[in-house]
């Protein structure tokens, strides 16, 4: 028998490539400004070898362990963003919102309030139990 006319194995049985990020220890990004942007690192990743932040959290959290950082600034610096991404996601889920406008409704507010990411994280809890803010965000679009 021609060896060309032999069956592929099925995909069950070939390895399928990782999509998990190889690096072991990732920094974010300290030049965001806007919640799309931290949305966007989250997500998507800031471009080339600056994979999604969502990739490195499905394998774990050594990611965020940098043996030169004692003072574990990464994790405290990570453990704000992430107060970002739970709020995007529980304000999404409790208005029956897409995502993405959740994020522009919480940069709209931002930019009202005149809000650096920092101002608007420390509101974040506020804003996330008075949902209404959001939906007016998403209505004025």
């Amino acid at each position: 028998m021609d060896p060309t006319l032999t069956a592929m194995p099925s995909s069950s049985t070939v390895p399928m490539p990782s999509t998990a990020p190889t690096q072991k220890y990732y920094k974010l990004s300290r030049n965001l400004s806007t919640v799309k942007e931290v949305w966007t690192e989250y997500i998507l990743g800031l471009g080339a070898g600056k994979p999604a932040v969502n990739d490195f959290e499905a394998n774990g959290t050594s990611w965020r362990r940098d043996p030169k950082d004692p003072n574990r600034n990464e994790r405290r610096y990570f453990n704000k963003r992430k107060e970002f991404y739970n709020a995007i996601e529980a304000v999404a889920l409790s208005t029956n919102t897409s995502r993405s406008d959740v994020v522009d409704a919480l940069d709209m507010i931002r930019v009202e309030k005149q809000y650096t990411l920092d101002q608007l994280r420390k509101n974040l809890r506020h804003l996330e139990r008075n949902t209404r803010l959001c939906r007016q965000g998403v209505r004025k679009k």
